[in-house]
């Protein structure tokens, strides 16, 4: 896959986004979660993540939030504990009380989270584990639409696995840019398969404008597929690796 070459910098560098620069962060979420993680969260958050079954599950949870709010607080120089989040009707995070217009997504498989920040721009961020064990062909026909559908059963089936989660992340980044997520059907949106730099097809079956849009595929593990869509057409992409503690 044709993914947007980053160099991943260490987190110290990492400084507030402004206009067209995007940051994206990602985080190796090993088995941390401890009482130093737990004691950074809120209590909402704290109850959330003691509704998990799995201590593994519990644990991935507090550390990407933790990570999330240590991020945050890096660019604006405020302590993590401080930081109010409030969330949309789709349940889409804010942050209150800033001065302008900072924007992120969060999202996390396995052990891998990733993070994008932007200013005054919708953004969404997507990341899966490759899983060559799914029925890939049988969840195209059904939430895909039919020329991404077609277009995926036209790759060597020993690539089609890559090819199906690569464009699931692109399409699960644009419903999160949009603020839908979930609560917006899959096939809304139709995005080009394949190992060409990734563009927007369709939007409810109108051709789309490719300047409304930018889209491109992270490289930010072997074992993952990731990819970032931002509102507007010129950006520039730095990525950073995170650590929390």
């Amino acid at each position: 896959m044709t993914r947007h070459p980053i160099v991943w910098e260490p987190p110290e560098r990492l400084v507030a986004p402004s206009g067209s620069s995007i940051r994206i962060v990602k985080l190796a979420l090993a088995d941390g979660g401890g009482d130093e993680l737990r004691a950074v969260l809120s209590e909402d958050e704290r109850e959330r993540a003691d509704k998990f079954r799995f201590d593994r599950d519990r644990k991935h949870f507090i550390t990407a939030r933790a990570g999330l709010r240590q991020i945050l607080a890096t660019c604006l120089n405020r302590d993590p504990h401080e930081l109010v989040f409030e969330y949309g009707e789709q349940g889409k995070p804010e942050l209150t009380g800033l001065d302008f217009a900072l924007r992120f997504n969060l999202s996390h498989s396995g052990n891998m989270a990733v993070y994008a920040l932007a200013e005054g721009r919708d953004v969404g961020i997507d990341v899966e584990r490759y899983d060559t064990r799914r029925d890939h062909d049988g969840i195209a026909s059904r939430f895909f639409t039919n020329g991404e559908s077609q277009a995926l059963s036209k790759i060597p089936e020993r690539e089609r696995a890559h090819a199906f989660t690569q464009l699931w992340v692109r399409k699960e980044a644009f419903l999160k840019a949009c603020g839908q997520g979930l609560f917006m059907s899959l096939d809304t949106v139709e995005i080009s398969v394949g190992y060409d730099a990734p563009h927007i097809v369709a939007l409810s079956g109108e051709p789309a404008d490719s300047a409304s849009w930018f889209i491109a595929d992270i490289d930010a593990d072997p074992e993952y597929a990731a990819s970032i869509v931002v509102s507007g057409s010129e950006v520039a992409i730095r990525g950073y690796t995170w650590t929390t503690g």
